[in-house]
């Protein structure tokens, strides 16, 4: 119990941590930055992507994912908008395991030249986590569903490169899922697609 309590303890100073840095950067490269490409603009975009589960056991509930984002940079360069992604998991035998994510992001898009734009960001949002799991045990087979959500945060950052409008775009984050059971949601989830800036 108090491993426990010791690990909640030094996960919620890793993210206060996270968002004062988050913060602080923003906050001075706000001086220095220029103009990026999305500023002012609207934008929507698609994403195809994979999650590696950090946590213990052999199945990753990440794998492979297909996402939809969208949002607004303001004139003074602060992004705020939200994604929605479907990680398709892992099965083992006749069991699945899977997540989907729907979030809020808020960031800084930092221009570098014309065409290109690095956003720090932070999702904030919930976790859906699902499992079906089937067995066969003296007699026919019997699947089980459970589905549990979760609140999650995701710090990372995206770059992006405009083609006059349309752009493509790379991006890097770590997922926490914050729940009480054992082992660890946390996942690494690196993402590529494109979008149109309008």
């Amino acid at each position: 119990m108090l491993d426990s309590n010791r690990r909640v303890t030094t996960m919620k100073k890793y993210w206060l941590a996270s968002a004062a840095a988050l913060i602080v950067s923003a906050s001075v490269n706000v001086a220095h930055a220029e103009e990026g490409f999305t500023w002012n603009k609207p934008q929507v975009g698609a994403a195809l992507g994979y999650g590696i589960w950090t946590g213990d056991g052999d199945i990753n509930p990440y794998g492979f994912d297909l996402g939809l984002h969208g949002g607004y940079t303001l004139d003074m360069g602060l992004y705020v908008g939200g994604r929605f992604e479907y990680f398709l998991g892992e099965s083992q035998g006749n069991s699945n395991f899977g997540i989907w994510n729907l979030m809020a992001e808020g960031g800084y898009d930092i221009g570098i030249g014309e065409n290109m734009v690095i956003r720090p960001q932070l999702g904030l949002g919930m976790a859906n986590v699902h499992a079906k799991v089937c067995v066969a045990f003296l007699g026919p087979e019997q699947c089980f569903s459970n589905s549990d959500s979760y609140f999650s945060a995701a710090p990372g950052a995206f770059f992006m490169y405009s083609f006059g409008g349309p752009f493509i775009d790379a991006g890097l984050r770590f997922q926490h899922i914050f729940h009480d059971g054992t082992g660890s949601g946390d996942g690494l989830l690196l993402n590529v697609g494109g979008g149109m800036a309008f």
